[in-house]
């Protein structure tokens, strides 16, 4: 899941266990990286996620009334 690699990258940087802006993860489905600018405030901004992708699921979404 994209959103936990991203919070788990964030957290390590938050706790002092990385030391940079940009973090290097095993995920099941392959290498991520994620690379972010951490702010003096604590804040983080410019956060990208880049890694594999594929199809795992599909689907019809209805929207509005029948």
């Amino acid at each position: 899941c994209g959103t936990g690699a991203v919070a788990v990258a964030v957290a390590a940087h938050f706790t002092g266990r990385v030391p940079g802006e940009e973090v290097c993860l095993a995920a099941l489905g392959g290498p991520l990286r994620v690379s972010f600018r951490a702010g003096q405030d604590g804040r983080y901004t410019h956060v990208r996620l880049t890694g594999g992708a594929e199809k795992v699921f599909d689907g019809v979404f209805y929207y509005g009334k029948e």
